[in-house]
């Protein structure tokens, strides 16, 4: 498991690639990202993307359901 404080002491206002628990690449723009997967030969449909915010980020969430 990833631990959030981890993640953003060690890549925080970066993008990230994952697979499972471990952190495959990260860079400061979603094209260098990518850039460096394909570099690693790496299926990118096999990765999970996302974004850590710096610490001070507050993120807030809104939910919407409907029946």
């Amino acid at each position: 498991m990833i631990s959030y404080a981890k993640l953003q002491k060690n890549y925080a206002d970066q993008y990230i690639a994952r697979k499972g628990s471990r952190i495959i690449a990260h860079a400061r723009t979603y094209p260098q990202l990518v850039k460096k997967i394909a570099e690693k030969h790496i299926d990118r449909t096999k990765l999970i993307f996302g974004f850590v915010p710096p610490k001070s980020t507050i993120c807030i969430y809104a939910f919407s359901f409907s029946s």
